[in-house]
């Protein structure tokens, strides 16, 4: 058994737009809302800032089926290992610009200076003992 491995990605847009892609299928869990949640609150934004596009296999190819809660899961967590990253790159620019700069400036000096503003988030599912097979 390979653990189920998950590349969710992030991106900011100077436009304002936060856009959150993943694998996850929306069968009326809240798996969208979820993410959007995570998103904007490791983002330090509203939720009405974040966009999530529907599952495409050109943005987040190879994903893994959305089960129950376990989609929220898998897909949360990875969103969140993303978010963690575009942080750590805005970081130089939070020390800069003060600790309340809005998302828009800090991503807009970072794009200034060349800094990508994507990210993707892996994250796989530890061994949970299972028998497969």
């Amino acid at each position: 058994y390979t653990p189920r491995t998950l590349f969710p990605y992030t991106t900011l847009f100077r436009s304002r737009i936060r856009r959150v892609a993943h694998g996850g299928t929306e069968m009326g869990q809240g798996l969208y809302a979820k993410c959007c949640q995570i998103a904007a609150q490791e983002l330090r934004v509203p939720m009405e800032a974040v966009f999530t596009s529907e599952t495409a296999t050109n943005a987040v190819p190879n994903a893994v089926p959305t089960a129950g809660s376990a989609g929220s899961d898998l897909q949360g967590f990875a969103v969140h290992k993303a978010c963690v990253e575009l942080n750590s790159r805005l970081e130089p620019y939070r020390l800069k610009l003060g600790p309340d700069a809005p998302l828009s400036a800090l991503a807009g000096a970072a794009w200034g200076d060349r800094v990508s503003l994507s990210a993707t988030g892996q994250h796989a599912t530890p061994d949970l003992g299972y028998e497969w097979g």
